[in-house]
């Protein structure tokens, strides 16, 4: 083997080496596209938790006014019962 093989076979092992600092970019780069989805995530879980107290709050006042109309009937039919 040549010394011009050996360099050629050394510079093509560097080109493909990975260096510390390509790595903490890549690790950078995900960290931050992690952390977006993450944010997002949390935004949209909050957004759900409102929907969901908006729901349970219209459906409980939903079943009271139909509890009370209910108990108006009653009464009236109690009433006419009665007499």
């Amino acid at each position: 083997m040549t010394l011009e093989k050996l360099a050629a076979m050394v510079v093509r092992g560097f080109d493909k080496a990975v260096t510390k600092e390509y790595l903490d970019g890549r690790i950078n780069e995900l960290d931050i596209k992690l952390s977006n989805r993450i944010d997002k995530l949390d935004f949209d879980i909050s957004e759900l938790r409102d929907i969901l107290d908006r729901f349970e709050e219209n459906d409980v006042f939903d079943l009271q006014k139909r509890v009370k109309t209910l108990e108006r009937i009653v009464r009236v039919m109690a009433k006419k019962l009665v007499q």
